[in-house]
């Protein structure tokens, strides 16, 4: 399995390349959710019609390779490098003077006092930016800045992605849809070229956990509800993807939704130098809607980031109220990834869970 080296690049086309390889197989969209950069980017970039920029590069390094970092930026600067700065001024001809040019209409002594104030102008903003003040009781303190900790969510070692990308929110502000989702419109029928209950050709089938799961975690089960078939497709590559399916034996209970969220096995290690076991922390993402025949299908996103396979991904459906739905992937962002209690304090109950193995 190919694994993106931005070490060895050695043009602008390879760099665009080694991050292509990174995003994997994933859909534009759920790039998009995790990198916060629009899917038209992504698209424009896979193409090759539109140039890497430095700030879309840290953006997909940090969600897709956070280990990796420096090499990628050094990969770039490599690439792009910049004048030298403070070099030696070259030696004028001799018999020849160096005076500041003076500016059209303006006598030489002002172009001397215009380009001292420059200098201060530049002095004092230099100062400012070192420099923040914090108003307390006892008056303006300044204080030095520093850099914003990094939380180690998604995308750090060990831990797996949200399912199909973080939840998007609710469209136009208003409340998520009731009841898991509204089958499609004319009857519910899946897409056409699809896998027969799912949205997708799915082709191995997955197992399926009942319940909550092994003593890894406590969480309450979700009464009269259960999952009973499971499939997906997996995209080998060092930042594997998926496309996941499922089908449950009734719809949920008025008033709740279904939101899947991914498990990361702490039995299991990535295929890094360190081989990073799995965090074993939840992480969930999307609103998982129904069709007619009580299934769901989930687009192919990332399982996790660059090297992370050889973890096993438990992706776990869960219950919950529709005013949690949108709260559980932003608090999963903020603690780097939510425990069983964490999930049983905000009431959400487990259907069940499939099983995705990722092997090297």
């Amino acid at each position: 399995m190919t694994q993106p080296r931005p070490d060895e690049v050695s043009s602008d086309e390879e760099l665009r390349a080694a991050v292509l390889l990174l995003l994997g197989t994933s859909d534009d969209r759920a790039v998009e959710r995790r990198v916060g950069v629009s899917k038209t980017t992504v698209n424009d970039l896979r193409n090759g019609r539109r140039r890497l920029t430095l700030k879309t590069l840290g953006l997909i390094v940090d969600a897709y390779d956070p280990e990796g970092r420096e090499a990628w930026l050094a990969a770039w600067h490599r690439l792009h490098p910049k004048p030298a700065r403070g070099a030696a001024p070259p030696e004028p001809a001799a018999g020849v003077t160096t005076q500041p040019a003076a500016q059209p209409g303006l006598p030489r002594r002002t172009a001397h006092v215009l380009a001292a104030s420059a200098l201060l102008a530049s002095a004092a903003a230099v100062a400012a930016m070192v420099f923040v003040l914090a108003r307390g009781d006892s008056g303006v303190v300044v204080e030095a800045a520093s850099p914003a900790p990094r939380l180690l969510g998604p995308g750090s070692p060990g831990a797996a992605a949200p399912v199909g990308g973080p939840g998007p929110p609710p469209e136009n502000g208003g409340p998520p849809p009731e009841d898991g989702g509204a089958p499609p419109a004319g009857g519910g029928a899946p897409p056409a070229g699809g896998g027969g209950c799912y949205s997708l050709p799915l082709p191995t089938s997955a197992a399926v956990g009942e319940g909550p799961g092994s003593g890894a975690t406590e969480l309450r089960r979700t009464a009269g509800l259960r999952i009973t078939a499971g499939a997906y497709q997996y995209f080998a590559s060092w930042n594997p993807s998926a496309a996941v399916g499922g089908r449950l034996s009734d719809r949920p209970a008025a008033g709740r939704l279904l939101i899947g969220a991914a498990w990361a096995d702490p039995a299991t290690a990535d295929s890094t130098a360190a081989h990073h076991r799995g965090n074993g922390r939840f992480y969930p993402g999307e609103i998982l809607r129904l069709t007619d025949q009580n299934c769901f299908t989930v687009q192919p996103y990332n399982l996790g980031y660059g090297g992370y396979t050889g973890i096993t991904t438990r992706v776990y459906v869960l219950q919950v109220d529709s005013a949690v739905a949108s709260v559980l992937p932003r608090e999963a962002h903020r603690r780097g990834g939510l425990t069983a209690d964490d999930l049983n304090r905000l009431g959400a109950t487990a259907v069940g869970y499939l099983t995705i193995p990722s092997q090297p």
